[in-house]
């Protein structure tokens, strides 16, 4: 029997009727042929999103090639979409299809007009920009880092009326 197509190296329809020695994996692999239609199977889970983000987090995800850069505003589910998603108020106004918070006529958070975009949260990733920038000392350190170029930064109370120093 001559097969009728299938993902080059993978089974034909003949050998996924009639094999029982396939994996689901195999199948959900690979691209199914039914009535001449090309019909690609789910694609498996993506990787988890990064544990670190959350409300308020800062970060970046590309949209149609776009990098977009914006916060955190809301996380859970959304009706029709299979992962968890995140709700991100942009920097930048983002029209069409920008919106204030509103997703599928329901409010989740709200924004500046054209500013919201919802997206999957594992397509999100810190803001690459934030990272550049180098942590500021304590200010325990920096006191003491004045301490040993400048001396003491204490200075005793001066009272009563004195006069200025220069003419």
């Amino acid at each position: 029997t001559q097969s009728t197509g299938g993902a080059p190296g993978g089974p034909s329809s003949t050998d996924r009727a009639g094999s029982s020695s396939l994996t689901n994996s195999m199948v959900n692999m690979s691209i199914q042929q039914d009535n001449h239609k090309r019909v690609a199977t789910p694609e498996p889970p993506p990787a988890e999103p990064d544990p670190s983000l959350e409300m308020g987090s800062m970060v970046q995800v590309s949209s149609k090639g776009v990098v977009h850069y914006g916060v955190i505003r809301w996380i859970g589910t959304l009706p029709s979409r299979r992962y968890t998603c995140a709700g991100l108020e942009l920097e930048d106004d983002l029209s069409p299809p920008g919106n204030d918070g509103i997703y599928d006529g329901v409010r989740y958070f709200t924004c500046p007009p054209f500013r919201a975009l919802f997206c999957y949260l594992h397509d999100c990733s810190r803001d690459r920009r934030c990272e550049e920038v180098p942590a500021l000392p304590s200010r325990s350190s920096a006191l003491e880092e004045v301490r040993q170029n400048f001396g003491p930064v204490e200075s005793g109370r001066i009272e009563g009326n004195v006069e200025k120093p220069y003419n």
